[in-house]
């Protein structure tokens, strides 16, 4: 005659003699027919196996491998304002408009006009003109255009 392994034991199973069950980790077998009668305090159970004391921890494994990245954090608070910076160019030295001759060259003459000036040149007119306005030399003091015959232009010198 054998015994008849139940599993975990349950308030709600009607047991036979000899079902055994586990509970609390120990095992028990019936030896009275019951319901709802708890192994470990019920006279109606032997304990077949009790459980032994839980032995120390082991040594810690080697340490596994790093996994993957995360998804990206949400963006931060906006940092403060950084310092100011140095003053900027000087800016427009010189604004003006003048005709070009009928030879279609002119020379601007102002002390404002470095060598190292950067000039723009376009025309009043509308409409595209024949010869596009062009600025053919700079030097300390003076600017000559070149251009359509008789065009009047505007012109803006930069001084760096």
């Amino acid at each position: 005659m054998g015994i008849n392994w139940r599993n975990a034991w349950s308030s709600a199973t009607a047991y036979a003699v000899r079902d055994a069950v586990s509970y609390s980790g120990s095992t028990f077998v019936c030896v009275t027919a019951n319901t709802n009668n708890q192994p470990d305090v019920s006279a109606s159970w032997n304990l077949v196996a009790q459980k032994g004391t839980d032995g120390t921890n082991g040594t810690n494994g080697a340490t596994g491998a790093t996994g993957p990245a995360g998804p990206a954090g949400s963006t931060g608070p906006a940092g403060p304002a950084g310092p100011t910076g140095p003053a900027g160019p000087s800016g427009t030295a010189l604004k003006g408009s003048d005709t070009l001759s009928s030879t279609g060259t002119k020379t601007v003459s102002n002390a404002t006009i470095l060598a190292t000036s950067i000039i723009l040149a376009t025309y009043t007119t509308s409409g595209p003109p024949a010869t596009p306005v062009t600025v053919s030399s700079v030097s300390a003091g003076s600017a000559t255009f070149k251009g359509q015959n008789n065009a009047t232009f505007n012109y803006v010198v930069f001084n760096p």
